[in-house]
């Protein structure tokens, strides 16, 4: 969890995240089935948000653990999920991949939530200057190869 050579450290001198990967940390000494995450980057600043995205997705893709994540920052959800929930009170809405759930703009906003920046931003292009993606992405590297998808097609013209 990069936390070697803390084991001294009083845990009210850790930072937010810090204290956010050693709970991690605790829990993964049990070897659990699954792991249940509540809003795991709230109060991160952007270094440590970016490096705990990093070590969920390590973890999800090394370890064979269940993690169920609650979180309404829906820009780190691609990251670290293989499939998303969408539930709005007690109600499961809907189900299915990243791209299936946010591409769903109507029921999101119904919700009170917006698709990840990237979606939206592609949402946009395609209304404003009719550039429609292949597949919308929902990750800046998804975006990217996404345009250079787009660049490469031929124009029609």
């Amino acid at each position: 969890m990069g936390l070697t050579g803390y084991e001294q450290r009083e845990p009210y001198r850790l930072s937010v995240g810090e204290k956010k990967k050693a709970a991690i940390a605790t829990a993964l000494a049990l070897e659990p089935e699954a792991m249940l995450l509540d809003e795991p980057t709230a109060n991160l600043e952007t270094a440590a948000k970016r490096e705990l995205i990093g070590l969920l997705e390590k973890l999800r893709t090394s370890r064979n653990i269940t993690t169920i994540v609650s979180a309404h920052d829906v820009d780190i959800v691609p990251y670290i999920a293989d499939r998303v929930y969408l539930l709005n009170d007690g109600q499961v809405l809907a189900e299915g991949s990243t791209a299936e759930v946010f591409s769903n703009f109507k029921l999101l906003e119904s919700c009170r939530l917006e698709a990840p920046t990237v979606a939206r931003l592609f949402k946009m292009l395609g209304e404003q200057v009719g550039i429609e993606p292949g597949s919308m992405p929902m990750t800046l590297e998804e975006g990217i190869k996404e345009l250079k998808s787009l660049r490469s097609r031929p124009t029609g013209r």
